[in-house]
């Protein structure tokens, strides 16, 4: 309940903290519950929220660690960059979905495609060409893969290698 309390406004950052403190205790409490994986998921997102992406990353890998093959640690990594990037830590989030990529963790084709689109932005070129390949190689649907072939010419118009780009964009 602390981490959706909205008003008074000047109060907000510490029902957070308090919601923080509310979820770390639940997961020290009874660490096998089903609840664990969410209660760490939500730690990081208010870390992230407070603007603290240094304790937002050891929550989200507490997550992976403790909680392995579930959902929420599955889509850490990709939920730590995409809220870095809302904050406009855009390098930290670079840091973040090259990681996830170097996972080779589960994601979907949306998260896939919005990495790829923030790494080609950060002219991270070498690590958006894996994404918009992977997208290549795991769908044929039309609204992923034009998406993906319009990432893919735009990394070789950047590396000016202009013949595939034309290859790819046509």
């Amino acid at each position: 309940c602390y981490s959706r309390l909205k008003m008074p406004e000047s109060k907000v950052k510490a029902y957070q903290v308090a919601a923080i403190k509310t979820f770390q205790s639940l997961v020290s409490a009874h660490p096998k519950s089903r609840y664990g994986p969410s209660a760490l998921s939500q730690i990081g997102t208010l870390w992230t929220i407070l603007e603290k992406p240094d304790e937002a990353q050891k929550a989200l890998k507490q997550l992976q660690t403790d909680y392995p093959g579930t959902p929420e640690a599955e889509n850490a990594l990709f939920m730590l960059g995409k809220s870095l990037l809302e904050l406009g830590m855009r390098s930290r989030a670079v840091k973040v979905f090259r990681e996830m990529f170097a996972s080779g963790g589960k994601y979907s084709n949306t998260q896939i495609l919005t990495a790829g689109n923030e790494l080609l932005k950060a002219e991270e070129y070498d690590i958006s060409l894996q994404a918009f390949d992977r997208i290549l190689t795991s769908t044929e649907e039309r609204a992923f893969v034009e998406k993906a072939m319009m990432g893919k010419g735009q990394v070789m118009m950047a590396r000016e290698e202009f013949s595939k780009a034309v290859e790819v964009l046509q």
